[in-house]
């Protein structure tokens, strides 16, 4: 039976609604022991869970735990239902570093666009002569699936409900009472918790001795809007149909109309904006006026000035695509759609594709390079015996051109161009390393990010004299050579790794991998080596030797080479021949089915670790997909086999760990 209450839970969401749904679920922790730390949770990177309170109930003590939904993220996924089970997990205070089962629930997460309400009718007119009884009211049917509310600008709009849920008609009327002669417009707002709809109501109040006179004045609000510093472009029509002349007027010099008056009948009045180019950036009303013997009656004009631009992205800049770049950008067209044209140039060719998205109040924001993932191909390699630098991938490369086009028509208008936009996986690293100094990060030159660390070598390590390192980084321009300084017994001498020992490159190519095998130098216990290069410093304090080193091998995020040289027991041993593993993407754990033609398991211990820094570079092995294993001559590919590092010794820093894999020769 679930400790949690309740242990299945469905939510269903709108895109782009605004109102993420929300819930509670309460989790039974009497059982729960006594040394335990904390619960964390497994969960979708589109969920959050987390604590509320504590409550005492006669069943035990409970957690009581808010379960919410990530706008950002559930906006990004396609329409659909999404079912994952999360699992509460407990952490105890003498193994900080491990985390284990303790109960789960499922969640299933229903995706869908956005519903408008619906309202009909939208226009309304009602007449009368003074004196009359008031007409009889009008039925409006309300279509939402939410609670809806009603409110009129006017006091002489009668509803016969103002609020409900779900499907409805009410019947909406007027109160003419006390009011002259004359044409008078109510706007009546219908919304529920995710849109909004206006009736306009138009009650023409004549003269006892008038018979069947009225003007009616369609439409009664009108929106446009207008780039600032550019001709405008917006036109109109309003349609006025009366019985009775009718002269037209406006004081708003923006707006310019073809006609000063109209004889009785249906009449169309063309409207242009004009004289917009001074304007500054806002929000402007106008009014055009038809006047009558029965009145005046208005419709307003509501003209916005935009500034439309493309921001986000620049000609030649580097991004990280898990940044989740977004490209913005603001157009003044009714009716418009973004038509973005990708070519990407990648390691086995050119990626041609398009993308449409509608602008919606005269704006979009577009995520650009999220598609990296898929699309970037690493040269991996694990060839360790020689110094020297190598490219460890080459970057994608996008083309963006960004089109305005009306939506339903071929009007294409190319309103930006992007080129040689650089991009690799991952985070920005500042947001990532956060171990180390800014300055250790990044280095920017004249505004831009000329150097970034691109791995988690720490400042500080103590390795053995035949262990391997390797650190990358991105380099605008073509890196210096990197420095080694020896201090070993009483010889101190200075080597290098020359750049140049990396023959010609493309100058797309920014990013720079090293390595060194410190079995070149004879180095004795208690040496020390300084590593320098533009943006990576690291000294290594030579430990006592021990048998044969171990070295794990792993791609990062930025799908750059980790190394980290373990000196305590290695241990194989044959399997069955088929078996899963798992690994963390996105906050995610992915679990795969392999199948073996020599199945085989692993036991690495690295043996004593020394500093916080050292340990938190090996755990991002723990995120990654790429592993490999190298025993001397011996290198395996192998595939992680824990969800967790194990410690079997903590004293102050001091740390170990045993890490178990499976061969991954498929």
């Amino acid at each position: 039976m679930s400790k949690f209450n309740p242990s299945n839970i469905v939510l269903r969401y709108e895109k782009n609604s605004g109102n993420p749904p929300t819930t509670t679920t309460a989790l039974n922790v009497e059982s729960l022991p006594s040394n335990a730390d904390r619960i964390t949770f497994r969960k979708p990177q589109w969920l959050n869970v987390y604590k509320l309170n504590e409550q005492n109930t006669e069943d035990g003590l409970i957690y009581n735990y808010r379960v919410s939904i990530f706008e950002n993220a559930a906006n990004n996924l396609p329409v659909g239902d999404y079912t994952e089970t999360v699992e509460a997990r407990v952490i105890y205070e003498d193994d900080p570093d491990r985390d284990f089962p303790y109960d789960s629930f499922t969640i299933t997460l229903e995706v869908r666009e956005i519903i408008e309400i619906g309202v009909n009718p939208q226009q309304l007119a009602f007449s009368l002569e003074l004196g009359d009884p008031n007409p009889n009211p009008r039925p409006v049917s309300i279509v939402t699936e939410n609670n809806w509310s009603i409110v009129s600008d006017q006091n002489w709009i009668t509803l016969s409900n103002t609020n409900g849920n779900g499907n409805d008609t009410i019947q909406l009327g007027v109160n003419a009472d006390g009011l002259p002669v004359g044409t008078y417009n109510a706007n009546v707002l219908v919304s529920d918790s995710q849109s909004s709809k206006t009736i306009n109501v138009t009650l023409h109040v004549k003269s006892a001795n008038s018979g069947n006179q009225y003007v009616i004045v369609n439409p009664d609000l009108i929106e446009v809007s207008e780039n600032q510093n550019e001709d405008p472009q917006s036109k109109g029509q309003i349609i006025i149909e009366n019985t009775v002349d009718v002269e037209i007027e406006t004081e708003s010099s923006w707006i310019g109309l073809d006609a000063d008056g109209f004889s009785s009948g249906i009449n169309v009045l063309n409207f242009i904006i004009q004289n917009t180019n001074n304007f500054t950036l806002g929000t402007f009303t106008g009014e055009v006026k038809v006047i009558s013997s029965l009145g005046v009656q208005k419709a307003m004009v509501i003209l916005k000035i935009i500034n439309p631009e493309t921001s986000g992205f620049v000609n030649g800049g580097f991004y990280f695509a898990k940044d989740y770049n977004k490209l913005n950008l603001t157009n003044a067209q009714n009716n418009a759609e973004a038509i973005l044209k990708h070519r990407v140039q990648t390691l086995n060719g050119v990626e041609i594709y398009d993308r449409k998205t509608p602008f919606f109040q005269n704006q979009i924001s577009i995520e650009i390079g999220v598609e990296t993932i898929n699309l970037l191909r690493p040269f991996f390699s694990t060839s360790l015996e020689v110094n020297r630098f190598f490219i460890p991938f080459k970057p994608l490369t996008y083309r963006l051109q960004v089109y305005n086009n009306v939506i339903g028509e071929n009007s294409l208008f190319l309103n930006n161009e992007f080129e040689n936009l650089i991009f690799v996986n991952g985070e920005s690293p500042e947001k990532v390393l956060r171990n180390f100094e800014i300055s250790d990060v990044v280095k920017n030159i004249n505004g831009s990010r000329n150097l970034i660390r691109l791995s988690h070598l720490p400042k500080v390590i103590y390795a053995e004299n035949n262990a391997y390192l390797s650190f990358s980084f991105y380099s605008l321009d073509t890196p210096s050579d990197v420095t080694i300084r020896i201090s070993n017994g009483s010889v101190e001498f200075n080597d290098s790794i020359r750049i140049s020992g990396l023959g010609s490159y493309d100058s797309s190519t920014r990013i720079f991998s090293v390595i060194l095998n410190l079995n070149n130098y004879n180095l004795e216990e208690g040496s020390v080596v300084n590593i320098t290069s533009d943006i990576i410093n690291c000294k290594v304090f030579i430990k006592k030797p021990s048998a044969e080193s171990t070295q794990l091998i792993w791609q990062n995020q930025w799908n750059c080479i980790e190394i980290f040289n373990c000196s305590g027991t290695f241990r194989k041993v044959d399997r069955s021949e088929s078996d899963s593993a798992e690994y963390v993407q996105d906050n995610k754990t992915i679990s795969e089915e392999f199948n073996f033609k020599n199945p085989m398991d692993f036991e690495v211990n690295t043996a004593t670790i020394y500093t916080e820094e050292e340990v938190d570079q090996l755990k991002t092995i723990q995120s990654s997909s790429e592993i490999f294993i190298k025993k001397g001559n011996q290198t395996y590919k192998v595939l992680k086999d824990f969800r967790s590092l194990q410690t079997y010794e903590t004293r102050n820093f001091e740390k170990g760990f045993n890490l178990k894999f499976k061969l991954a020769e498929v």
